[in-house]
């Protein structure tokens, strides 16, 4: 059994702890939880019958645990993954890895060093719906790949002052390693980048109402921190080119990618999820809907927890890993920087393409 702690009670962790225990209840037992407001904790202890809620502190001092689950905000990743880390704890984290390079690689060095693993989201590529893409990929269904386009328009004027946060990172930082960790996923790693970035002031909107009921800060005017569009171009193994754009001048959710092949065209369900349709458009004007052919298709984040502690076991590298994560946040900073340089940028420290998942990996239980 994996001995799970919770360290961020939030929004979140409903989703996680939903299919930890309803996908793995054989695997996954939630030892304990934690949050900097204890009710918050005491409220998902009593809804996931969580043996424990306690301070952060014990939580990481508890021999009981085996992985530390850090769904805390972006600026506080750092803090917990080093607090648990030092206290002899495997982390699997919500994103980004980090807010700087620094961060990141400060923590990979202190796992390292104490042999012990992080892993980090998004773990949707280990879904069906990018992984039956993967298969495509690999079997030529579209040809050789040539090109990429990857687009995630949010919501302008009705967007929290999340997005807007320098603290969280705007929606680059946020939303963004969905569909760049998909797209390395499917292509491989990126060897160049540059980006052009739009701030707020150039696009004429420092300030914004919030004028979304559901939200918490609904009325108020939000400053924006943050740039409002950033596109890019990357060049992927194989001489792959893929172009990204992210912007908050949108009037919905728009999620959308699509690799052109010299066969072909596949496009990619949203890589925020770990179902949805995939389509694959042949030259000649065919179009087809391709049946699924893996598992987990709904709501299963925690999925990459879990296969990392089997890789743990198995003495092998896991997929959803720290190197994966830090070259996600590379790009995505690279992108901003690259901006102001106005020049393609080498990627230095580069992870290797994530092993295909293949049906059927958790057959057998962990001793």
């Amino acid at each position: 059994m994996i001995g799970v702690g919770v360290v961020g009670c939030g929004r979140i962790s409903e989703q996680y702890l939903t299919n930890l225990t309803t996908s793995f209840p054989a695997t996954v037992k939630l030892v304990s939880c934690a949050d900097l407001d204890p009710d918050a904790a005491k409220l998902v202890a009593e809804q996931f019958n969580v043996a424990r809620s306690v301070t952060p502190e014990d939580l990481y001092a508890d021999p009981e645990v085996d992985v530390v689950l850090n769904l805390t905000n972006p600026w506080a990743h750092h803090a917990v993954n080093v607090a648990a880390l030092r206290a002899g704890k495997h982390v699997y984290a919500e994103k980004p890895l980090g807010m700087t390079r620094d961060e990141a690689l400060d923590m990979m060095a202190i796992a390292e060093k104490a042999g012990l693993r992080i892993g980090c989201a998004p773990d949707t590529f280990l879904g069906a719906g990018l992984q039956t893409c993967r298969k495509l990929i690999d079997e030529g269904w579209i040809g050789k790949p040539t090109a990429a386009y990857s687009r995630i328009t949010m919501v302008g004027a009705r967007m929290t002052g999340r997005y807007q946060s320098k603290r969280i990172g705007g929606v680059l930082l946020d939303m963004g390693p969905y569909y760049i960790t998909a797209l390395i996923a499917l292509l491989g790693p990126a060897r160049r980048v540059a980006g052009v970035s739009i701030d707020a002031a150039t696009a004429g909107a420092q300030n914004r109402l919030v004028s979304d009921m559901k939200s918490s800060d609904f009325g108020q005017t939000v400053q924006i921190e943050t740039p409002v569009t950033v596109a890019g171009s990357l060049e992927f193994d194989g001489g792959v080119v893929g172009q990204v754009l992210t912007t908050t001048g949108g009037h919905a959710y728009g999620p959308f990618v699509e690799i052109i092949g010299t066969e072909g065209v596949l496009q990619v369900p949203d890589p925020n999820m770990f179902g949805g349709p995939v389509i694959v458009r042949r030259a000649g004007g065919e179009s087809a809907e391709i049946p699924l052919t893996h598992q987990y298709n709904d709501r299963n984040r925690g999925l990459g927890l879990v296969e990392m502690m089997y890789a743990v076991e198995q003495n092998r590298p896991h997929r959803a890993s720290a190197s994966l994560a830090y070259h996600v946040l590379d790009i995505m900073l690279s992108l901003v920087e690259t901006s102001e340089s106005g020049e393609y940028r080498n990627l230095e420290r580069v992870c290797e393409r994530p092993e295909p998942f293949v049906p059927g990996y958790f057959a057998s239980p962990l001793l």
